[in-house]
């Protein structure tokens, strides 16, 4: 892997530098190991790459194969995307998007929000993005229609929750287009996890906007103001920290582009699905890493969806 491009150019093409592409490489080789000795097997290196690179333009590379060095068929290509995608959703999931569990992460998660929106308590903000996808068969498991958004595309809706840092906390990625962001929430484990009392969730709440139900654990804005009143001030607040998560969606798809309404993952529900856990793991391994990245701009779909559904 040093021989392949200099490190601005291994950011560019797999968005990772090559320090952490080689610790998911690691990570991932006791799923990913050829279990042939045939010489055309593919390496866990080539299969890591090739999906990073997927990951990174939403579209097949031929470069790719002639930086690795091997010339890749696009059947490959798209099997080693399904194969990575499995094994980080299955294997590594738990393990990079996980909700704060003591009290020392979730002190430092709060003030980090106090400083950001002036608002105590924050443990997170929720919200929901849809990534498009080609329409499903009707096959008695999927349903085409329920995958049309209320834009009247084909997608999934994808529930994030993220802290002031931009890393996320929690993802569900597994409901079609047309389900609403409040029956996701009211669905989640998240949510199952506030509503029991676990004191690992301490005495902290979410917020979210005005489509999901103000309820103790999830703080959305008030739907009427006084001008001058308190609830303007914590409504303004409200919308400071909103623009928490926005940004960190806006910085997730533009980093890995194959979750762009203008990519449009060409696989079936349960294939999406996988492929957003994964780059939901890969954003947060550059948050870590403290990887620059761009000043990107919402996504267009999203204030889309912002403007029709509020």
């Amino acid at each position: 892997m040093d021989a392949i491009q200099n490190d601005e150019e291994f950011i560019n093409n797999f968005r990772l530098t090559k320090a952490l592409a080689f610790q998911l490489i690691e990570e991932l080789k006791p799923f990913l190991e050829p279990k042939t000795t045939r010489k055309d097997a593919l390496s866990t290196e080539i299969k890591v790459l090739c999906a990073l690179n997927f990951f990174a333009f939403g579209s097949y590379q031929k470069k790719v194969g002639n930086d690795l060095p091997i010339l890749m068929s696009q059947g490959s290509v798209s099997h080693s995307i399904r194969e990575v995608s499995e094994a980080m959703s299955k294997n590594l999931l738990q393990k990079y998007v996980k909700f704060p569990d003591d009290q020392s992460a979730q002190k430092t998660v709060k003030e980090e929000f106090f400083k950001c929106c002036g608002l105590e308590g924050v443990l997170g903000i929720v919200d929901c993005t849809h990534v498009a996808i080609i329409a499903p068969s009707n096959d008695g498991y999927h349903h085409e229609s329920n995958y049309v958004n209320i834009r009247g595309w084909h997608s999934i809706n994808v529930q994030l929750v993220c802290d002031s840092n931009l890393r996320i906390l929690n993802v569900v990625a597994r409901f079609p287009g047309c389900t609403p962001d409040a029956f996701i929430w009211q669905s989640c484990n998240l949510k199952k996890a506030f509503d029991s009392g676990n004191k690992i969730h301490g005495d902290g709440w979410l917020l979210g906007d005005s489509g999901y139900t103000r309820e103790p654990h999830l703080h959305s804005p008030f739907l009427t103001v006084s001008p001058g009143s308190a609830e303007e001030e914590y409504n303004s607040s409200h919308s400071r920290g909103r623009c928490v998560v926005e940004r960190c969606n806006a910085v997730l798809k533009n980093r890995f582009r194959c979750l762009l309404k203008c990519r449009t993952l060409h696989y079936m529900p349960e294939t999406a699905c996988r492929i957003i856990n994964a780059c939901v793991i890969l954003h947060n391994l550059c948050v870590e890493g403290e990887m620059k990245w761009e000043d990107f701009d919402l996504a267009e779909e999203d204030q889309l969806f912002d403007t029709v559904m509020h």
